[in-house]
């Protein structure tokens, strides 16, 4: 299965080493909402070299981890078998960003929201 997770802010990142960590997952796909222009890996780059250090994963499941991942625009989402939005909690930037994501992914893809305080119908709208 392949993720895509967009959003590079508090959520986005660690929801994408979370996916890179099941064995189920064979790809994530880390994208830039438009709010954003950081990339998001080496945010996950730390919070797993951590781990290591603490003795809780080798070096070589970070590799592995590490590998699944691929970061940059909107357009890796083409690909994903799931895609979760992690964009800020703006009404207009999540629509926006699904209404880009609707034109550029497949009919096959489910689509996931991780808002906190927005009426998901709102969102889909």
């Amino acid at each position: 299965m392949r993720v895509a997770v967009i959003g590079t802010g508090t959520l986005g990142p660690s929801i994408a080493q979370v996916f890179s960590q099941c064995d189920k997952i064979e790809r994530v796909y880390l994208c830039k909402g438009r709010e954003s222009s950081k990339d998001g890996k080496p945010k996950i780059e730390r919070a797993l070299g951590k781990l290591v250090e603490k003795g809780k994963l080798s070096q070589a499941q970070i590799d592995d981890y590490l590998a699944k991942i691929e970061s940059g625009n909107l357009e890796l989402a083409v690909n994903a078998d799931l895609l979760v939005e992690a964009v800020s909690e703006d009404l207009a930037i999540k629509q926006e960003v699904f209404e880009q994501l609707d034109q550029i992914c497949g009919s096959n893809t489910v689509f996931a929201t991780n808002t906190s305080s927005l009426p998901i119908q709102s969102i889909g709208e």
